[in-house]
């Protein structure tokens, strides 16, 4: 079994920001510094195109509640992110802009953990892992530039001619 009930609510772009925002609001904002703004499409279509009206160089990225990159893409142009998106929701988040490299590229990084008991808590942490990184190496700019550079999804970047 690789899922408890319920358990979409952290795995699910959009319902996880719901869970984070609804623990900052609980215990401070100031606890989750990481926390981009975000803003959870189509419901808080308004409250995204006043922000982005205040902060025009801001970049964003567009994620779908899907997997492999699917819907994915950064913007600094309201006019680029759909006001519907499938009839299902979507996520739009600041971009972080100075990210955490290696060697110039932007990568993820995956823990794997096996919950075995929830109360109490019990999990158990893998020794290995997984990284994943972009196929171009990053630069701070304004514009969309490469998805190859942003984007670290493996469907994605196998389409680069630069991937090995």
């Amino acid at each position: 079994v690789n899922h408890w009930p319920c358990s979409f609510y952290i795995t699910r772009k959009d319902l996880m920001y719901k869970t984070i925002a609804k623990i900052a609001e609980i215990h401070g904002y100031k606890h989750f510094p990481f926390l981009p703004k975000t803003f959870i499409l189509p419901a808080e279509y308004q409250y995204l195109q006043l922000e982005m009206q205040k902060a025009l160089s801001n970049i964003h990225i567009q994620t779908a509640a899907s997997s492999q990159g699917k819907g994915i893409f950064v913007t600094n142009k309201l006019a680029e992110i759909p006001l519907k998106n499938s009839g299902s929701n979507y996520v739009v988040s600041e971009y972080v802009a100075n990210p955490l490299l290696l060697n110039g590229f932007k990568f993820d990084m995956r823990i794997y953990v096996a919950v075995t008991s929830v109360n109490p808590l019990r999990l158990y942490i893998y020794e290995e892992g997984l990284a994943r990184f972009a196929t171009c190496k990053y630069e701070n700019t304004n514009g969309q530039k490469s998805k190859f550079m942003h984007l670290t999804n493996y469907s994605i970047n196998k389409k680069n001619t630069a991937f090995i």
